[in-house]
Formats: C-alpha cells, structure tokens, sequence
C-alpha cells in the first residue's frame, strides 16, 4: 500500500483515477518511470472551475456545456497526470488521449477540457460530439458555440462543419431565423 504524505487526504488520493497522457519528444520514456512526475489535472474539478467562471460572466452556453458533462461531485473524479512539456505538447497529448478513449463520457471530459482551455481542435471535437451526440445529448446551440469558437480560431474543419450543421438545422428549424443570418455571415467570411 502506497502511503500519502502527512496532511493528505488519503480517502481523497484513494479516489483518484489516474491515466498517463504521455507528451511527444520524451525518448525512452514509460508510465511507470514517471511515477509522481508530471502535472496531476483533476479533470472534473477544472470544469467545475470553468462553470463557475463562465456563471459569472454570464456565458450561458458555456455553463450550459459544463451540466451536459453531468459530473457528480459524489463520484470519484477523473484525473490524469501529464508529463512535462510545452502547452501545445500538453494539449497535443490530452486530444491524442481523447481520441482513444473508449469510454465516450471521459473523452468528451478531455474534449471539453481542451476547448475551455482554447484549444482549436478540443473545441472543433468537442462541438461534433454535441451535433451527434457523443458522449452528451445532442444540443444544436452548444454545437454552434463551439464550432463558432473553433472557426474563429482558424480550425478549417470547424468551418465546414458549422455550415453544414447551419444548413440541417435551417431546413429542421425554419423558424430560427438568426440561423439564416448566421450562415450569410459565415458564407460572407469564407
């Protein structure tokens, strides 16, 4: 049995799921020689922290993502520990990571993870998975926001896939009108 440091929560460290998220450029490097090396991200902690900031600044589709995650804080949180690298290294590594992950749910954490954090590519993946319905109930106006957010940010498959997801929801929703205006401008941009 591991024994935690003085002053630690042992029950907290006992719930905590750890996976390696491994960064390019790190020869000869395995999980086990990284044994308390590296960053330690509560995953679900951060996004509760990206809620409460986005509640405050009066974000609602970003609060709104958050709740679609449906973290229960009675469950234990899904960490991971990061090697060392550069921010892009790390968001290169979480994104690799997500997209092999089996469970959906923690993937889409990971995603949203990214995306909170500006990743161009985790708020592209994770605007997919809320058009489709991967990991989360499909939701048309959190897609837009992060394929909208991805776009501005240069993400060329963003773009097509918000025009594509403007164009079906149009023709499902022809009552949204703002939808219409959305695409001119996008059509407009490109």
């Amino acid at each position: 049995m591991k024994k935690t440091k003085p002053g630690k929560n042992k029950k907290r460290k006992d719930s905590i799921i750890e996976e390696w998220v491994l960064v390019p450029g790190i020869p000869d490097v395995d999980e086990s020689s990284l044994e308390g090396a590296g960053e330690l991200i509560d995953v679900d902690s951060e996004l509760k922290g990206f809620e409460t900031a986005a509640e405050k600044s009066g974000k609602e589709l970003e609060v709104a993502t958050i709740r679609a995650l449906d973290i229960d804080e009675n469950e234990k949180p899904y960490c991971i520990r990061i090697a060392p690298g550069t921010k892009e290294e790390k968001h290169e590594a979480i994104f690799r990571k997500a997209q092999g992950i089996d469970n959906r749910f923690k993937a889409t954490k990971l995603l949203a993870l990214l995306a909170f954090q500006g990743y161009d590519g985790g708020q592209e993946m994770l605007a997919f998975r809320f058009h489709v319905g991967i990991g989360v109930m499909p939701d048309l106006d959190i897609a837009i926001y992060w394929y909208k957010r991805a776009a501005q940010a240069g993400n060329t498959y963003a773009k097509q896939n918000l025009c594509s997801l403007l164009e079906e929801a149009i023709e499902r929703y022809p009552e949204r009108k703002e939808l219409i205006e959305e695409l001119k401008c996008l059509r407009k941009l490109s």
